[in-house]
């Protein structure tokens, strides 16, 4: 946190391993020659500038926030990113401006394993087209187990394209504050946990009924929640309590829940923890 700290960052440190900078909104980041570099993580700088030809053969981890400006061209940018397990962007409009017009981001990203987006809605809604298309063409990578949407303010809907993340095992949102539904297809069957917090326009969770392979369910500050399903199917489908894998199911402060009623789905067998709370 170094506000008045102006000029760039030392170039050509071949055996740096990790670079950490954070709230020092004067300073220009010069990417070059970091060969081991593993872990990079910008939050609020004036720049970013990678030079072209520079590869990230080791880079494992990756976060980008608040930066005003980036100088490199991102198709270049993401074709370098092949072993970054964890990404995280935030506050970046130039960048995630530049993502948006960029063919198949996701196919160089074969090593994802966490993804986090915070205050872009777009970006995640062209991710979800891409992920649908790169099915059609059965050349969908991406491995993604944890996915977490933070303050994305316009999302209303999370994309359906979002069922085709075979491998999202953890899903967090958390002040998306437009959001209203789920979509109609469904979470991803592979979807073991979820949270929701702080999203204010959320009436249900499910349209139909809780996704069977859930193990955890939390909804935290959702002042407009009324139910967890919207439209109940009859007690006598085949998603009777029998088949639901939920453990955890934890409801605090939602101040317009008037209904836990699932029908057949109420209290599945396999529940070890219910905890409703103001």
């Amino acid at each position: 946190n170094c506000p008045q700290l102006e000029g760039k960052v030392p170039e050509n440190l071949d055996s740096l391993e990790t670079l950490k900078i954070i709230k020092c909104e004067e300073l220009v980041i010069s990417i070059s020659n970091y060969k081991q570099i593993g872990a990079l993580d910008i939050d609020g700088c004036k720049a970013v500038v990678k030079t072209s030809g520079v590869e990230f053969e080791l880079l494992e981890s990756l976060k980008l926030s608040n930066i005003s400006e980036v100088r490199f061209q991102t198709g270049e940018f993401t074709k370098g990113l092949r072993k970054v397990a964890n990404l995280r962007i935030g506050g970046c409009e130039e960048l995630t401006s530049s993502l948006k017009n960029e063919d198949r981001v996701l196919q160089h990203l074969i090593s994802l394993d966490s993804l986090v987006i915070e205050g872009n809605s777009s970006l995640l809604e062209k991710l979800g087209k891409e992920a649908e298309e790169l099915l059609q063409l059965q050349i969908l990578t991406c491995k993604l187990k944890y996915l977490e949407l933070n303050k994305c303010a316009s999302l209303s809907k999370v994309p359906e394209g979002l069922h085709h993340l075979t491998a999202l095992q953890d899903l967090q949102i958390v002040g998306c504050s437009s959001l209203v539904s789920f979509p109609d297809v469904g979470l991803p069957p592979s979807l073991e946990v979820i949270r929701i917090e702080e999203c204010d326009s959320l009436l249900y969770f499910a349209k139909y009924q809780i996704p069977p392979n859930l193990r955890r369910i939390e909804i935290r500050r959702c002042k407009s929640l009324k139910s967890l399903v919207e439209k109940e199917e009859d007690s006598s489908s085949s998603s009777s309590s029998s088949h639901i894998s939920l453990e955890h199911l934890e409801i605090r402060v939602c101040e317009s829940l008037t209904s836990l009623s699932l029908r057949a789905q109420l209290f599945p067998r396999a529940l070890k923890r219910l905890h409703i709370s103001d």
